[in-house]
């Protein structure tokens, strides 16, 4: 995360601990905004972790150059691995509230809950995501120092 990104974020959540719901979402919804190619790839590369090869992978670059954040939601949603949607829910369809439903046109105490979800979906999805990548990369790395171990008789 970009230090303006960290910056937004800390302004979200000092905003979310005054009650201002619509400001903490406007700066949540910034993060989520700058930082969404980065989830995009993350996704995808959990995805290949896991063995898919659905052809929807192939639209990443695409997707990544699209200027309309729902499409990229809407891809993030699809594409997200199965293992990361807690008890049949998708916390990326979480942060769509986040661009629609709440700050245009909800009441301050509806976005503080708006808020609470996006920051608990998009916290989860990220971290997540992190583990699991470093996990598939420590595992390669393993396999291939095993390849390359000689074998005694």
């Amino acid at each position: 995360m970009t230090k303006e990104d960290c910056d937004f974020y800390r302004k979200a959540l000092t905003c979310r601990n005054s009650n201002f719901g619509l400001a903490a979402l406007a700066y949540l919804r910034r993060v989520v905004e700058n930082r969404i190619n980065d989830v995009l790839d993350l996704i995808v590369d959990a995805a290949k972790a896991l063995g898919s090869t659905a052809p929807e992978l192939a639209r990443l670059t695409e997707v990544k150059q699209q200027k309309r954040f729902t499409e990229k939601i809407e891809f993030a949603t699809a594409m997200l691995p199965e293992n990361l949607k807690c008890g049949g829910s998708n916390p990326i369809a979480s942060l769509h509230e986040l661009a629609s439903e709440g700050i245009h046109g909800k009441p301050e105490d509806q976005c503080t809950e708006i808020f609470d979800r996006c920051r608990l979906a998009f916290e989860y999805v990220i971290s997540n995501l992190k583990a699991q990548k470093e996990s598939a990369e420590e595992h390669v790395r393993a396999m291939r120092e095993l390849a390359n171990k000689p074998r005694t008789k």
